[in-house]
């Protein structure tokens, strides 16, 4: 029986872990946390009210597209809803377009997509070397969608260790996991970026495609000492480039799109962004991106 998924068609980019080869997408720094927050924030509750009220429907994941799917399928997945997240917010504004405002950005909020943006994805070499597969076998041979129902917070650890290959076949998740962490690392030039933007009071959110295991990623390099985990799509339930995601942030944020710059390594992501009235750079290595950013907040970089 194929796993279902209500909306399929919501979010139809394949999850970026599998589908070519990477994972998918994970504070203390001014009051927040993993999922802390300052006073005024609305939550992804309020998001979801907020994108409710102006009749849009339900975000959901869709299952992989056709270049990445299986024909074989594995059984059903009894999948738990996604688990709702209090996020914060730095910033409340909802004047001055980017780069207005002199230095400090203008009320200016960043949005860091995370995997191969910030932090270097494991997925191309150590995931498929810890199976002893090539990339092709491994895509092969997983389940078609549980990888992205896991990013969406649909279903537990357990039921992906459970469904991760189509045929159910065991594995040791563990061993899995330890080989993810011990690959994390800053893609180069990202750390000292984040920190100088910190420096400058610039608002800094990670918005990225990741399960749970983001926690692994902070346990390791600690992002959160220079941006907030605020919108990561196992606590959203829908993920890049639905524009449903991109809606929920706004209505997170409280802020006017014209004031919010994001970030990604992927084009499909970044126009995303732009359909819904962000700025956004295609994120190519920490130079370029230094070079497209310092003028829209009139900060060096």
């Amino acid at each position: 029986m194929e796993v279902s998924l209500p909306h399929a068609n919501a979010c139809a980019v394949p999850c970026a872990a599998m589908a070519e080869g990477r994972g998918a997408e994970p504070a203390e720094r001014r009051g927040g946390g993993l999922v802390g927050g300052t006073a005024g924030s609305r939550g992804w509750r309020g998001a979801g009210m907020a994108l409710r009220a102006r009749g849009e429907s339900a975000a959901s994941c869709a299952a992989w597209d056709s270049n990445s799917s299986s024909s074989s399928r594995a059984p059903a997945i009894n999948a738990p809803n996604a688990v709702p997240h209090s996020s914060t917010s730095t910033s409340s504004s909802k004047e001055g377009g980017v780069g207005e405002g002199g230095s400090g950005g203008g009320g200016v909020v960043v949005l860091f997509d995370v995997m191969d943006t910030l932090v270097r994805d494991p997925f191309y070499h150590h995931i498929p070397r810890f199976f002893n597969m090539s990339m092709a076998e491994l895509l092969q041979q997983k389940h078609p969608t549980a990888w992205v129902e896991f990013e969406c917070g649909r279903i537990s650890e357990a039921q992906l260790h459970q469904h991760f290959f189509a045929d159910s076949r065991q594995f040791d998740i563990q061993g899995l996991k330890a080989t993810m962490q011990e690959a994390y690392e800053w893609v180069d030039g990202m750390e000292p970026m984040l920190a100088a933007l910190n420096a400058h009071g610039i608002a800094t959110h990670a918005f990225t495609n990741y399960p749970l295991w983001y926690h692994m990623i902070e346990d390791k390099l600690r992002l959160s000492r220079y941006l907030q985990w605020t919108f990561v799509s196992c606590h959203m339930g829908v993920r890049k480039p639905s524009p449903e995601a991109y809606k929920a942030a706004l209505a997170t944020l409280a802020v006017d799109p014209s004031a919010c710059i994001f970030i990604d390594d992927r084009e499909s992501n970044v126009a995303a962004a732009r359909g819904v009235g962000m700025a956004g750079i295609t994120f190519q290595s920490a130079k370029q991106l230094a070079a497209e950013l310092s003028p829209l907040l009139n900060i060096p970089l």
